[in-house]
């Protein structure tokens, strides 16, 4: 599983991320942006970039999923999960840009879920982890769901 979790910067870290490895990543316009991580999923961190992901496939050279992550993201910027093999869903962080990217493979379909308020961002490959976020409403939104 992999998640990034984003709000203002020097706000402590919630307790409901407990069970996950989490990590401070920097900020991305003045709020602090936190990975957690767990199960398969890799992490890779080097030049201003964090990244954590999942995919279906290893990475050539044996290398973890993220590191191919961001050596895409590198050389093709967005445009890089054209050039990603497999089934696979990622978080990136770059420092410098001060972004936060975050993308899923379409066929088959992998998914990442979303919630964001005026303060706190949280994306992950799963549901209900970001559930134990009290500010999270327990409501389906309507207007996302597809028939």
């Amino acid at each position: 599983m992999i998640l990034a979790f984003v709000r203002p910067d020097g706000a402590p870290k919630p307790a409901w991320f407990s069970g996950l490895a989490l990590e401070s990543t920097g900020e991305v316009g003045g709020r602090a942006v936190h990975f957690g991580l767990g199960g398969r999923a890799s992490r890779y961190r080097s030049d201003g970039l964090a990244v954590s992901a999942e995919s279906s496939i290893v990475a050539p050279q044996g290398r973890p999923y993220a590191a191919a992550v961001a050596d895409a993201y590198r050389r093709f910027g967005h445009a890089c999960v054209q050039s990603l093999p497999g089934r696979f869903r990622f978080l990136l962080h770059d420092a410098e840009a001060g972004q936060l990217f975050a993308a899923s493979s379409t066929a088959p379909p992998w998914p990442l879920s979303y919630w964001s308020d005026s303060r706190t961002t949280i994306v992950s490959s799963r549901l209900l982890p970001m559930l134990r976020c009290p500010e999270v409403p327990r409501a389906l939104d309507e207007s996302y769901l597809v028939h």
